[in-house]
């Protein structure tokens, strides 16, 4: 499990938690592996988003 905490710099708001699996995608490249997609799937939060930060699309 991995966890997410986000607050805005300079500004007052409560902390926002979330965990579960990440998965990751990479592809290869002449240079070498590059990241090409990283998702989490969100099994647990804690607190309020209040920055609207990770409401759906």
């Amino acid at each position: 499990m991995w966890f997410v905490a986000v607050t805005a710099p300079g500004r007052i708001s409560a902390p926002y938690s979330m965990g579960g699996p990440y998965d990751w995608e990479f592809r290869r490249d002449g240079d070498g592996w590059l990241l090409a997609r990283q998702r989490l799937g969100v099994l647990w939060t804690d607190g309020d988003d209040t920055l609207r930060a990770f409401e759906p699309e």
